[in-house]
């Protein structure tokens, strides 16, 4: 008597999917976990959009892309393995859900990336990762022709998320220097694995047109993301100062943005290219980290240009009121309040000087302040009013000769 297959023995242990399913799509438990990275992604681009404010950009780039590596990555792996292997059970819906407790566990610590502190992001990795490991030893067992494939992806993430831990763990003691090398050493080690398990035995039956339905999916949430934001930033502006043409210009300008690379994206017919040429799906796969990463770049760039408009509506305001206080200190200049600053520091003896320091006040004094706020024609103005009272001393000083003569 024969004995029964491995599948038999396990009735639910996953085993590889029809690759020539009909109907295949994204189930309602994949929708959901793709919502949790979609916050790691937004809080990855907030950490940009913060470093554009304060013109650091280069500075905060490496953290950035050493995020959404993690993050698109640990979805990534999901996914290929979700297409090839999904049972919907209650230990696979389980193992997903600690994977969604990782990815929020790692984006909170998305901003410590951005200051040189990633233990708590190593943690939610690891949250993520671990989970993935014991899902391929499930596949491994319900598919025997495939369990050396299964077993290899099993140990090659677990090898590395152990060397991530190590690294980590060494951090405190390694030069500053030698942190990013050895950043750059792990992440090729984790995009090897996938192609040392994948090229050294039968490949994993992953389904062609579900596949290439989640990756755009997930390039929808990041243009909704990316929408959301500039949104909120246009509307905050809209309550802030009201609505201008300026403003409708750039929210349209966004919106006509997000379509256009949505439209762009779409142009392909991804699942029959990827179902007509499954050798190429390395480069198709590992190639998409550039476009996701540029797209919620774009977001965080949108939400730049919303926060340059305000900077120059504060700017603009500022100078109105600036000018504003001048005006008011123009018109409430009293032109008779003050003698001229000459005769307060030399005051003159004898009817010459007498007349020289009753003449009528304000031609110079008011002309100096005037001169100050108006320029040089006010300066004039002065001037000609100091002469106008200069003659009137002098007209005060000759009538008394005139008058001793006769």
């Amino acid at each position: 008597m024969t004995s029964p297959a491995p599948a038999a023995r396990h009735p639910h242990a996953p085993r590889g999917r029809d690759i020539h399913e009909a109907g295949r799509t994204a189930t309602p438990l994949e929708l959901l976990f793709d919502l949790t990275f979609v916050v790691g992604v937004a809080l990855a681009a907030a950490q940009l959009h913060h470093a554009e404010g304060a013109h650091h950009v280069l500075a905060a780039l490496p953290g950035y892309l050493l995020a959404f590596f993690a993050i698109w990555w640990a979805w990534m792996n999901y996914t290929w393995l979700s297409s090839a292997y999904d049972t919907d059970d209650a230990v696979w819906r389980v193992l997903t859900l600690m994977q969604m407790t990782g990815v929020l566990i790692f984006a909170t610590g998305v901003p410590g990336l951005f200051e040189g502190r990633t233990q708590l992001a190593v943690v939610g990795y690891a949250a993520m990762r671990l989970p993935l490991c014991v899902q391929w030893l499930r596949a491994a067992r319900g598919d025997a022709a495939r369990r050396a494939t299964c077993l290899r992806y099993a140990g090659g993430v677990a090898a590395v998320q152990a060397l991530w831990i190590a690294n980590d763990a060494a951090s405190g003691w390694l030069p500053a220097a030698g942190a990013w090398p050895a950043i750059g050493v792990l992440v090729l080690l984790e995009l090897a694995v996938p192609v040392w398990a994948e090229t050294r035995g039968p490949p994993t039956p992953w389904h062609a047109h579900h596949i290439a339905e989640r990756y755009s999916g997930f390039v929808i949430m990041i243009l909704g993301e990316s929408i959301l934001g500039a949104t909120n930033a246009v509307s905050n502006l809209v309550q802030a100062h009201g609505l201008t043409a300026e403003l409708a210009l750039v929210g349209l300008g966004g919106a006509l943005l997000a379509f256009c690379l949505w439209w762009m994206y779409f142009l392909l017919p991804s699942g029959a290219a990827l179902h007509a040429h499954r050798e190429r799906s390395f480069g198709w796969g590992y190639g998409h980290y550039v476009t996701f990463a540029a797209l919620a770049a774009v977001g965080s760039g949108l939400e730049g240009g919303r926060r340059d408009e305000a900077r120059r509506r504060r700017q603009r305001a500022g100078r109105r009121r600036r000018g504003g206080r001048a005006a008011g200190d123009l018109r409430g200049l009293d032109l008779g309040t003050a003698p001229p600053r000459h005769a307060r520091a030399r005051p003159a003896a004898g009817p010459a000087g007498a007349g020289a320091g009753m003449h009528r006040p304000g031609a110079a004094g008011g002309g100096a302040r005037a001169a100050a706020a108006l320029g040089p024609a006010a300066a004039v103005a002065g001037a000609g009013g100091h002469d106008r009272g200069a003659g009137a001393a002098a007209g005060g000083e000759l009538h008394p000769r005139r008058h001793a003569k006769n």
